[in-house]
């Protein structure tokens, strides 16, 4: 049973009474392997099984449990707790202050049977869903650390700050966490994929477009181009860009609705300027071609900030 709490101090007094059977349960750090495996083998009368870590719950269906029964659990769960550890950490989640603290019980990732069409993994509101095509990435050692892409996807999206995210990039900066994972792993970059058919990697694709004619950020990139350059900024200003980014935002709490994407992409623009004490307009609006509009173009000259040293726009991995 799982309840979710709105609000600020909100309790709820709950209290089981009959009916419940016990079910198996690995806890990282409590339970031996073959605890749990004698736990597979004896409750067979329940349809769910569980892993539970620091800061993880992993609910699984009997069956899809018993998929990958013979890996390593305590090794899976703590690659989830390093998965977690490093999201939160490229999000500022630190505890310097009441704001920063990180989240309150544990990230739920959950074996689901029925998505909508068209849908693989999702996040929605409390969990992150996988349906059991997914479960040889999510619940094996080696696929969650060589492709997990997915759940490191997914875990981002329940890390995205709202205002500077317009709606166009909802499935962009979520990566930021992505490819923060792969550091963390010591994985290869996403961004360092080269298509066979051009050579290039996203970077130099990316690159080669710059300045071309009727260029736009939205239209002109593909997904991974459009990473870039929220790549780009760390590499000129820092490991600690995106944290300190995070924390500021936190700490102001600038509102918006999602349907004022022009005062989103101004805060990008605002905020990443503000956080790298330069004037990035540059590099927004003249070789990103960022929808940056004349209000966001004068807030940014307002901030009266140096120009970068280096053009954040030629870094790479």
């Amino acid at each position: 049973m799982y309840l979710t709490l709105e609000g600020d101090g909100q309790r709820a007094a709950v209290r089981l009474r009959s009916g419940s059977v016990p079910m198996p349960v690995f806890t990282l750090g409590r339970t031996s392997e073959a605890g749990y495996q004698h736990q597979l083998d004896t409750r067979t009368d329940v349809p769910v099984v569980e892993l539970h870590g620091p800061r993880s719950i992993v609910t699984l269906t009997r069956d899809g449990a018993l998929l990958y029964r013979d890996e390593d659990h305590a090794a899976l769960l703590g690659l989830l707790e390093r998965i977690i550890g490093a999201e939160s950490d490229i999000s500022g989640l630190d505890g310097s202050k009441p704001v920063h603290r990180p989240k309150a019980g544990g990230y739920h990732f959950t074996e689901v049977s029925v998505v909508p069409s068209g849908v693989g993994a999702y996040a929605t509101h409390g969990y992150n869903g996988f349906p059991r095509a997914y479960l040889d990435r999510a619940t094996t050692v080696e696929g969650l650390l060589t492709r997990g892409w997915g759940l490191y996807h997914e875990l981002g999206h329940l890390h995205q700050q709202f205002a500077y995210k317009p709606s166009g990039l909802t499935e962009v900066t979520v990566n930021i966490y992505s490819l923060a994972v792969q550091r963390a792993l010591g994985r290869t970059s996403n961004l360092l994929t080269v298509d066979p058919k051009t050579g290039l990697d996203y970077f130099r694709s990316a690159r080669a477009k710059f300045g071309t004619a009727g260029l736009t950020y939205e239209k002109s990139f593909g997904a991974y181009e459009k990473l870039v350059p929220l790549r780009q900024l760390e590499l000129a200003f820092g490991a600690d860009f995106w944290p300190r980014l995070h924390k500021l935002v936190r700490e102001e709490n600038p509102q918006s609705d999602s349907t004022e994407t022009a005062l989103r992409y101004r805060a990008l623009a605002t905020y990443a300027s503000r956080v790298a004490g330069r004037d990035l307009t540059d590099f927004f609006v003249t070789t990103w071609a960022f929808p940056i509009d004349a209000e966001g173009r004068a807030e940014l000259a307002a901030l009266q900030l140096p120009a970068p040293s280096t053009d954040p726009a030629t870094l790479a991995d």
